[in-house]
């Protein structure tokens, strides 16, 4: 009992300021280190830093510079906690939906950047640059800031209905579908004039690339190139006499084309800038509707006829530019007639039976989610400048901020 007693005293007497010191150095570093692993992540949509949270910084989470944690939408961006959580990514055009990502000029609502129209006088095709948007529209060529500051200038008037648009730094070519002619225009202003003749044997609108100095068309089954400051022209390659290729993508190194027509079904080919010749890349395909490149694979959607174009299912392909197998992406209820490729995600405009469609797809596969919902009408062409989607719905060219 006296021995019991005894050990009770010693503890009742210990000195337990030594442990609450060894307490408070454990809880300090392990914030220290919660810090630092913090600091590794990127920023959430609250603005928080972490992979997990909800939406609005609602995780609690601190940032490296400010111990606020903010409500909803809120989010303390600036990382300044003197003006609090400064920013609502519900509505910040500088921040929407996310610290940092930025509308570019276009509103945000419900945490999206908005479609703004550009203007409401395009007819459907049109190329855009560092500045400008250069669309067609009654008659003549214009140019618009691409991110809607100031009016509309003319560019050129037209005395033929271009198919296809493409352009240098400097110029811009049309290919006319009646002659088969390529038509050049300076950006600057200026009468069309003549940069390349069509064969007399073949009519048909030649497809149109441009990738750096140099021009990219088809004339019936065969691909050329020239300057962009014109002079005489070289055929890359030949796939076949009895082809017609009606569409091409340009990178820093290759071209790639594709025929609906070969005796082995529809196939996507590639040639070296330099040429001299194609080699089949994939072949025995469904007809192919439209054709974009990323950055290591070329993508393309099947095609089906007109009067099955918003009933018949097709799908959206990628293979890549070294060559392999297909892959599908996703497939829609009806044809996807554009694409664009704005870092690791694909967008595909169309239509299908339930209506007009717009959807994005990651590069990897998985699940489509809606661009836009509710269409009021088909998508007539989509573009991607890397930073927005510029598009033509009903006669009005529009951007959107991604």
């Amino acid at each position: 009992m006296t021995s019991r007693t005894n050990e009770r005293t010693k503890a009742a007497n210990f000195d337990w300021t030594h442990v609450a010191s060894l307490a408070t150095a454990l809880v300090a570093g392990a914030l220290l280190a919660a810090c630092a692993a913090a600091s590794q992540h990127d920023h959430d949509e609250g603005g928080n830093y972490g992979p997990s949270g909800g939406e609005g910084g609602s995780s609690g989470a601190t940032t490296e510079t400010s111990s606020l944690v903010c409500a909803g939408t809120l989010a303390d961006c600036n990382q300044d906690a003197a003006d609090g959580c400064e920013a609502d990514l519900s509505q910040s055009a500088e921040h929407c939906g996310q610290c940092g990502h930025s509308c570019q000029g276009s509103s945000c609502e419900a945490s999206q950047c908005l479609p703004q129209v550009l203007t409401s006088e395009a007819k459907g095709l049109f190329h855009v640059d560092a500045s400008d948007v250069f669309f067609e529209g009654s008659g003549q060529l214009a140019r618009i800031d691409k991110h809607g500051e100031g009016a509309s200038q003319l560019v050129a008037q037209l005395t033929f209905d271009p198919t296809r648009m493409a352009g240098s730094a400097t110029t811009l070519f049309l290919s006319e579908g009646d002659s088969g002619a390529i038509w050049a225009v300076p950006k600057t202003g200026g009468s069309p004039s003549l940069f390349a003749s069509g064969p007399s044997w073949d009519s048909t609108a030649p497809a149109l690339a441009v990738n750096g100095d140099r021009v990219y068309w088809s004339f019936g089954g065969q691909v050329h190139s020239a300057p962009v400051s014109g002079g005489s022209s070289t055929m890359i390659g030949e796939v076949s006499s009895q082809y017609v290729l009606t569409r091409i993508a340009v990178d820093e190194t290759n071209v790639f084309t594709e025929s609906s027509s070969t005796p082995k079904g529809p196939a996507i080919f590639r040639a070296p800038k330099s040429g001299p010749s194609f080699t089949t890349l994939v072949q025995d395909i469904e007809p192919v509707g439209a054709l974009a490149l990323a950055e290591s694979d070329v993508l393309w959607s099947s095609r089906v006829s007109y009067s099955s174009m918003c009933s018949k299912p097709t799908s959206l392909f990628k293979v890549p530019k070294t060559g392999g197998a297909p892959v599908e992406l996703f497939q829609a209820g009806g044809q996807i007639s554009h694409i664009a490729v704005i870092g690791e995600r694909v967008y595909a405009a169309g239509c299908e039976p339930s209506g007009d469609f717009f959807k994005h797809v990651a590069l990897a596969g998985g699940a489509t989610e809606d661009v836009l919902e509710a269409l009021p009408g088909k998508v007539t062409n989509l573009v991607s400048d890397g930073q927005q989607l510029l598009y033509v719905l009903q006669g009005s060219l529009y951007r959107l901020p991604i």
